[in-house]
């Protein structure tokens, strides 16, 4: 199966813009959704997901190619050097606004620190999270983050913070990990078209 990817932004120009996309998520906004532990979930890809899939990969791949992201992301060839707001805001472009949604599946402190003491304290913490990803056709992904705060002066801040970073950098690798099904699928559509080629030299 041959996917058309829209390709329409290889017209235009698509320099990286500022996003109107929150690099620091409200965390309350994901409170309700969180779950005690991850579950295994085995993703569902229809031709939709499949083409709009494609067209994040090229796109990426046309962001990472373009003078500003060199300047911004250096010459790494690894699209988690993007910053969060600019993999958010192609997924919202991709996929459309209401196209997808993201639920926190864990949120875990992994550490924390207290130095000083009175007005001189200072707090440093650090989280782990699983963030899932939902696709409008329930093609599902999830993704690991981490956050971390260090030497602020106010407790709920520095907690605050690093539980927003690791959210919101878990949202940012499950977008990118949705390319892993996209890949599998071409993978496996390649296996079984090299079983019929050696069937047929067997026949």
């Amino acid at each position: 199966m041959v996917f058309n990817f829209d390709s329409k932004y290889k017209d235009e120009d698509t320099s990286i813009v500022p996003s109107t996309v929150q690099f620091f998520p409200d965390i309350s906004e994901f409170e309700d959704s969180l779950e005690s532990s991850s579950s295994q979930i085995e993703p569902v890809a229809t031709e939709w997901a499949l083409q709009r899939i494609g067209t994040l990969q090229a796109r990426l791949e046309y962001l990472q190619s373009s003078k500003d992201a060199r300047r911004i992301i250096g010459k790494q060839s690894n699209f988690t050097a993007f910053p969060a707001s600019v993999i958010l805001e192609t997924a919202n472009q991709v996929f459309g606004y209401d196209g997808w949604s993201s639920e926190i599946v864990e949120c875990l402190l992994l550490q924390d620190r207290v130095d000083g003491e009175g007005e001189e304290k200072r707090f440093s913490v650090r989280y782990s999270s699983i963030v899932r990803v939902t696709l409008n056709d329930n093609t599902v992904r999830e993704g690991h983050g981490l956050g971390e705060a260090t030497n602020m002066p106010h407790k709920h801040l520095c907690y605050s913070k690093a539980k927003k970073q690791a959210v919101t950098e878990g949202m940012k690798n499950a977008i990118l990990g949705l390319r892993e099904i996209l890949m599998d699928f071409e993978l496996r559509n390649l296996q079984q078209e090299l079983d019929v080629k050696y069937n047929l030299l067997r026949s």
